[in-house]
C-alpha cells in the first residue's frame, strides 16, 4: 500500500502471519537477537534510553526459548498470540 499508513513489513510478513508459516526465514528471531546487544550498547554510549527494546528483547528471548529461533521473526504474532490465549 503506497499509504502514509502502508507498511513494508506489513505486506511482505502479514501473509506469513496469517497463514503461521515462518519457514524459510526472511529474518530469523536467533538474527534480531544478534543485533539487540549492538543496538543497546550504542544507546548506552549515547545515553538514551531503550525501554522499548528491552520489552522486545524479553520477548525475543522468550521465542528462542520455546524454539521459535530459526524462524521468521513473523513468528512473534504466535508467540505473543498464546500470551493472549488466541494460539
Amino acid at each position: 500500500n503506497p499509504s502514509i499508513a502502508g507498511s513494508t513489513m506489513f505486506a511482505a510478513r502479514g501473509p506469513l502471519m496469517a497463514a503461521r508459516r515462518y519457514e524459510p526465514p526472511l529474518g530469523s528471531i536467533h538474527q534480531v537477537q544478534e543485533f539487540i546487544p549492538l543496538i543497546k550498547a550504542l544507546a548506552e554510549e549515547s545515553g538514551c534510553p531503550t525501554p522499548l527494546l528491552d520489552l522486545a528483547a524479553g520477548y525475543y528471548d522468550r521465542a528462542a526459548e520455546e524454539g521459535w529461533g530459526d524462524r521468521d521473526i513473523a513468528a512473534m504474532f504466535s508467540v505473543l498470540g498464546k500470551e493472549a490465549g488466541i494460539e
